[in-house]
């Protein structure tokens, strides 16, 4: 397979001169010999030259010269050229001439060591960092083809432990780095059948209230002391009559895979979205539950007109019934006193969100956005942990005070050309936990939402508009059985 070489470094003419060494007495043409130029800013050692034979590994040393460094090492045959010790590199010997290339760099404040990637035709990857120097730490984003993924990351002989947002960081040695990276194409997945539409199931259910207001002067701090879950219609109906919470109660961090970590169902390069939609409903059809999926047959139900804070309860919510829970304000500065009706459990901002990509030219652009659906944004709430501008975010809602942070959830609701709301089979709710620069969508199902797409993700700083490397999309998704 043809190699891809991919090479940071700054461009300097260097004068050069021939050097060879012949490994054994033979003629040239029938064995090995081994060659390489005198450089004026660095030097070439051969380590076993008197032992080389064809097949063998030559051990090369390559010292560049005060305030230079090796920006790329070649072998004339292409045998694959590996990182054996720091400015040690070893190459297998084949019959004939071996040539050896050195590139050496002028070091600069930004540049003092050299990066020789090496891949296949089916991905690439791009530096998040700037500054490529002995021991600081460098970090990048692989992004394969559409239907590939990433098989094997080495980077200086050490093998790379694959993660599901591409990101990985290292710290260089002096000299010449090697990152070795392989792409594959993707696995289908044959666990769960692909289908085109989503499944609307509605049963009809007796909202009849039987009993008497069970949280009825109720000491919160008591109630949340011993908390569970809302187990029915009407166990929500009086927690919302009493500002009181029905859903997941812990506190949320700003990366997703924190709160819900799984293994989520792809097929090929798209991941798939539960197509069932399971709701009960009153005999006037107005919403009373729905039914939230699960990978682990532990599927469970959030109330309509409740009140919720999770992020997977908060995306289902919305991707359900279209709308946020009773504990969201439309208004962005709310009174102490609403603000303490429900604890810390109150949130704010629901507003339309525009999208635009002309004024934000950092910010993906969400499906449809543009010119088929409405959107509108709300603010979701983390307990601080997201370290931006040199200190980490205060919590949302602290019990006296509401400090909006970064996190928002944004959702269509209707469509530009008739209002009508969406239908299920159109539904997006996406999740930013850094101000929009970065989105994962929402799969209908618990713990359920793609990687991350957009400006960071492919390794641009927060809010640079970058027109070279501009956002990526959001995921592909097909509908499955799930």
């Amino acid at each position: 397979m043809r190699k891809r070489l991919i090479f940071v470094s700054i461009i300097l003419s260097l004068s050069a001169f021939s050097c060879s060494k012949k490994a054994g007495n033979a003629d040239n043409f029938l064995h090995p010999t081994i060659s390489f130029e005198s450089y004026s800013s660095g030097k070439i050692t051969i380590l076993n030259e008197n032992s080389l034979k064809i097949n063998d590994i030559c051990k090369i040393e390559v010292i560049p010269n005060q305030g230079y460094y090796l920006s790329d090492l070649l072998i004339s045959t292409n045998e694959k050229i590996s990182f054996a010790d720091e400015n040690i590199y070893s190459f297998k010997v084949v019959e004939g001439e071996n040539k050896i290339n050195a590139t050496f760099k002028k070091a600069n404040s930004n540049i003092s060591i050299g990066l020789k990637v090496i891949s296949n035709n089916h991905g690439n990857i791009n530096f998040i960092s700037s500054i490529f120097k002995e021991n600081v730490p460098i970090k990048f984003i692989a992004l394969p083809d559409d239907d590939y993924e990433i098989d094997n990351l080495t980077i200086n002989n050490e093998v790379f432990k694959l993660n599901d947002e591409n990101i990985y960081a290292f710290t260089p040695k002096r000299n010449l780095n090697f990152i070795e990276i392989s792409f594959k194409e993707c696995d289908i997945n044959s666990n769960y059948r692909v289908v085109d539409e989503m499944i609307v199931e509605k049963t009809v259910v007796d909202t009849t209230i039987s009993s008497s207001d069970p949280y009825l002067n109720v000491n919160h701090d008591e109630f949340y002391a011993n908390y569970s879950c809302a187990n029915s219609y009407e166990d929500a109906y009086f927690r919302t009559k009493n500002y009181l919470l029905s859903g997941d109660i812990s506190l949320q961090s700003h990366i997703s895979s924190e709160n819900y970590a799984v293994n989520k169902p792809k097929s090929g390069s798209s991941y798939l979205m539960s197509a069932y939609m399971r709701y009960e409903v009153d005999k006037d059809m107005n919403y009373v539950s729905y039914t939230v999926n699960s990978l682990n047959n532990k599927p469970y139900k959030i109330y309509y007109n409740a009140a919720y804070q999770s992020l997977n309860d908060v995306s289902a919510y919305l991707f359900a019934f279209l709308e946020t829970p009773v504990n969201w304000y439309f208004e962005k500065n709310i009174s102490k006193e609403e603000l303490k009706k429900w604890d810390t459990f109150a949130r704010v901002n629901v507003s339309t969100f525009s999208g635009d990509t002309e004024k934000y030219p950092y910010e993906p652009l969400l499906t449809g956005i543009d010119t088929k659906y409405n959107y509108y944004e709300c603010d979701f709430g983390t307990k601080g942990d997201y370290y931006v501008n040199n200190r980490y975010e205060d919590i949302y809602n602290n019990g006296e005070k509401i400090t909006r942070g970064a996190a928002r959830l944004v959702f269509n609701y209707s469509y530009k050309n008739s209002k009508d709301v969406i239908s299920a089979n159109e539904r997006h709710v996406f999740y930013t936990y850094n101000h929009y620069n970065d989105f994962e969508e929402y799969l209908n199902y618990e713990g359920g939402f793609t990687s991350r797409f957009g400006n960071e993700s492919v390794g641009n700083s927060a809010d640079e508009a970058n027109k070279s490397n501009p956002p990526s999309n959001p995921k592909k998704i097909l509908k499955a059985l799930i």
